[in-house]
């Protein structure tokens, strides 16, 4: 059969109910350490707002999909926006 879990569904079947407590604290220390980078404390910056917001999209939608493709997408959306940013924050 074609089964189409979310993110709690797959760590579920892959791990069992450890899959879903270390999977769910790895997944919130991976977004707030996003969010760390991005939008901090000390560094806040315009494009890094904007990225935080369209990956923080990204990963909503993602919720209602299987893990890997979902953050297949995440990395490359997230190496561009990353690229971009760079080049918006540069100082010379």
């Amino acid at each position: 059969t074609s089964v189409g879990p979310t993110i709690v569904g797959d760590l579920y079947m892959n791990f069992g109910l450890f899959g879903i407590m270390f999977g769910m604290l790895f997944f919130g220390a991976l977004f707030r350490a996003i969010f760390d980078s991005l939008i901090g404390k000390a560094n806040i910056s315009l494009s890094g707002v904007v990225i935080y917001g369209v990956f923080w999209i990204q990963i909503i939608k993602g919720f209602e999909d299987s893990i890997a493709p979902v953050y297949a997408g995440l990395v490359k959306l997230f190496v561009i926006l990353l690229i971009l940013h760079y080049f918006l924050v540069k100082r010379n």
